[in-house]
């Protein structure tokens, strides 16, 4: 549910049952955040007590891929030029 939830219509109207890969850090952050309120929902969170804003959280966790001095992989509209 949580992965259909970040499909758009503009990705429909292309015949994508997926949302694009360039967004796959938002989509992780959004399943991650979805994951978690179900568990503190069913209390076997064991992160006590829950973040008031559990996305934000996730996003916090994070980890970014790059190299000291490149911009975050998640501010990039596009790949970097080798």
């Amino acid at each position: 549910q949580a992965l259909a939830e970040m499909v758009t219509s503009d990705d429909r109207d292309t015949g994508s049952m997926y949302p694009p890969l360039n967004t796959i850090r938002d989509v992780s952050a959004h399943i991650a955040a979805k994951v978690a309120a179900r568990a503190y929902k069913l209390k076997i969170a064991t992160h006590l007590p829950q973040p008031e804003d559990l996305e934000s959280y996730v996003r916090n966790l994070m980890v970014d891929p790059g190299y000291p001095g490149e911009p975050p992989m998640h501010s990039l509209s596009s790949p970097p030029a080798l």
